[in-house]
């Protein structure tokens, strides 16, 4: 006849918070913060990403949409 014997297997430790998701995160955070704080005067935005000059690009889609939903064969945009 088999005996089991029954072993204690000891918890790992926990880990420090820092090496955790939330100390990733807070790196994260920090990482972003240092970040702006050294380029906010030495990088511009660009003026593609400006609000006013989306209006052009999203005039452009919607001229796009027009001219092709009626083709014989249409787009994969107007499958989805």
């Amino acid at each position: 006849m088999a005996v089991a014997e029954s072993v204690r297997i000891a918890a790992p430790a926990s880990r420090p918070w820092w090496r955790g998701r939330t100390g990733g995160a807070v790196a994260v955070v920090l990482a972003m913060l240092v970040a702006f704080l050294a380029w906010k005067n030495g990088l511009n935005w660009p003026g593609s990403l400006v609000w006013n000059s989306l209006s052009g690009y999203l005039d452009r889609f919607q001229a796009w949409l027009s001219n092709n939903r009626n083709v014989a064969h249409p787009n994969v945009v107007f499958s989805i």
